[in-house]
């Protein structure tokens, strides 16, 4: 590996309303937690000691259940963004037309491109929204991959099923072999 594969981020950097969006769910979840936190710091100054341990109880229940709550989200949102690299043997062109087929084959919009990476948005089913967000990343012989729900229109168990099917399409059509021509 070159030393300018190594600084391609590992992960698909996501800024301002996106990331807020993205994440929100797990931030949600930590803000629970620290609710439960300040009503297990604030039974303590009570001065029944009955109710005192019940609400530390129900308080520590509850900080402890969203706590895991969030680092699971936050941990499940965060491996979504991951890049999945695919060695394919092919050039940029080659590579790029490949990915190109599948989309439109797929009925995806191209909603950004530069000269290394792609992004494309993939259709719902549902209203005029956007489902998924397909980035991908070019370099010679390799495409690194990161599919993931739509922060606009939110995780779905559904839509992460869909990311996963998105990346195996394109795996498979990046590692097919070049038909052989006759004649």
């Amino acid at each position: 590996m070159t030393a300018s594969a190594r600084s391609d981020p590992p992960h698909l950097k996501l800024a301002g309303r996106a990331w807020l969006r993205h994440y929100g769910p797990a931030a949600l979840a930590g803000y629970i937690a620290l609710i439960c936190l300040a009503v297990v710091i604030t039974a303590l100054f009570l001065h029944d000691r009955e109710k005192e341990l019940t609400v530390v109880a129900a308080g520590l229940f509850g900080l402890v259940s969203s706590t895991t709550l969030a680092a699971a989200l936050w941990i499940g949102q965060h491996r979504q963004l991951r890049y999945h690299r695919i060695v394919t043997g092919h050039d940029v062109h080659t590579n790029r037309q490949r990915v190109r087929a599948v989309a439109l084959a797929q009925q995806w919009h191209l909603t950004w491109e530069d000269p290394v990476t792609q992004h494309w948005a993939s259709a719902s089913g549902a209203g005029l929204h956007r489902g998924e967000i397909v980035a991908v990343r070019f370099r010679d012989g390799e495409v690194a991959i990161a599919s993931f729900c739509d922060p606009a229109v939110g995780f779905s168990l559904v839509g992460r099923r869909r990311c996963l099917q998105h990346r195996a399409l394109l795996q498979q059509a990046l590692q097919q072999q070049p038909s052989r021509k006759s004649g």
